[in-house]
């Protein structure tokens, strides 16, 4: 008989499996929990920074709130150069933009046919740099001398007129592509004069509640109809943030004493409640792997004075004692792997019926996990067993 089979067999036998138990069980709901932490962290990285769904990022519209002295003074109350550097210092800020209103009257009037009445309403129009418009439609646009506005109405602008206006009138109902084919007539009246274009829907805005055009052909109609010599305010801010870090946005806009809706920081706080929560999981891991480690170690030192008779006959039996060493840390790799190889199962299917329930939500979640998981799995037992190897070497 070789004396590797000795002693295994010597070995195994001073061995007591249900003291092990605790230990098995503890590192692998250690590693199971910091795996599950790691994952679902990229997969929330993956899907805020995902381009298709802007998932990731923010738009924030910010306003001063209008107090009893704009409403005597009919003036608004403007962000200052300050107030705006002070949020494009916030490492969240990504972009920062403003809006700019007309300042001309603007009478648009759509006709229905000659057996229903038309539609005839004054509007107001806003511009804004393109990069903070969302559904962006291809012939969006405009050049000087053009007579045809390409007009994007807020999204809701549908079912506001269809549920509430068109009843009211007895108007015809209408669908988005229905309007993107209707023509307006658009009289634009300012102190210098008039002028007259057609305007056509181009597109839908989820984003933005606001009639949209072109930010050059506000800028030049603005100049055109009703030019000033004061500088432009900048009533209306909208700020692209990274949600995950929109605490420091919030803050600033308190302290400011500013406006803006609510409801669109939720998912803001969502995100940062779920980034402290991965962070809590993932040192809850690490404590309890640890502690499970410590509880090896004890299992070990205990297995190691049970079997001295065993290891002293054995080197005098010329058993090299690094043997021995290797006995003991062989196994303790072999439950490791298995351990490893069990909790990236567990977590590829716990993804996978994840997947399939977001999925219906629309949450593009790709398959199979992480490659960085099973590495952090790995990296960590690794740095446990080495622990582990370097403590036998001195026990035995």
């Amino acid at each position: 008989m070789s004396s590797k089979r000795i002693l295994h067999k010597l070995l195994s036998k001073t061995q007591n499996p249900k003291q092990l138990i605790g230990g098995i069980a503890g590192t692998f709901i250690g590693v199971l929990l910091l795996s599950l932490a790691v994952q679902i962290y990229f997969e929330y990285k993956s899907l805020f920074k995902e381009p298709k769904n802007d998932f990731g990022k923010q738009y924030i519209i910010i306003n001063k709130k209008i107090s009893a002295l704009n409403t005597l003074s009919g003036g608004i109350s403007a962000f200052s150069a300050d107030d705006i550097e002070d949020i494009k210092k916030l490492p969240s800020v990504q972009n920062v933009g403003s809006f700019t209103a007309n300042r001309f009257n603007v009478l648009a009037e759509l006709s229905m046919g000659n057996y229903s009445p038309g539609i005839r309403t004054e509007l107001f129009f806003e511009a804004v740099d393109d990069r903070f418009i969302d559904n962006l439609p291809e012939d969006w646009g405009w050049k000087e001398g053009q007579e045809s506005i390409p007009l994007i109405l807020p999204a809701d602008f549908i079912n506001l007129y269809n549920f509430t206006f068109a009843p009211a009138r007895g108007l015809p109902l209408i669908s988005p592509n229905t309007i993107k084919m209707a023509r307006f007539k658009l009289r634009l009246t300012g102190g210098t004069g008039l002028k007259e274009y057609s305007g056509r829907v181009v597109g839908y805005s989820q984003r933005l509640n606001s009639v949209l055009v072109p930010k050059n052909f506000m800028d030049i109609t603005n100049n055109a109809l009703s030019p000033t010599t004061e500088k432009e305010k900048k009533g209306r801010l909208i700020v692209e943030i990274d949600q995950s870090k929109s605490g420091e946005l919030y803050k600033l806009i308190k302290e400011k004493n500013w406006e803006t809706n609510e409801s669109r920081l939720m998912t803001s706080k969502f995100a940062f409640l779920l980034e402290m929560i991965l962070v809590a999981v993932g040192i809850l891991g690490i404590v309890i792997l640890f502690l499970a480690f410590f509880s090896t170690i004890l299992y070990v030192l205990l297995s190691i004075n049970k079997a001295k008779y065993e290891i002293d006959t054995l080197l005098l039996l010329g058993v090299p004692r690094k043997h021995i060493i290797n006995w003991y840390s062989v196994n303790i790799g072999i439950i490791y792997t298995v351990i490893i190889v069990t909790s990236s199962a567990l977590v590829w299917f716990i993804k996978s019926m994840v997947a399939d329930y977001l999925g219906k939500f629309g949450f593009n979640i790709t398959a199979g996990i992480n490659p960085l998981t099973i590495i952090s799995a790995v990296a960590a037992l690794s740095v446990v067993w080495l622990i582990q190897y370097l403590s036998i070497r001195k026990l035995s």
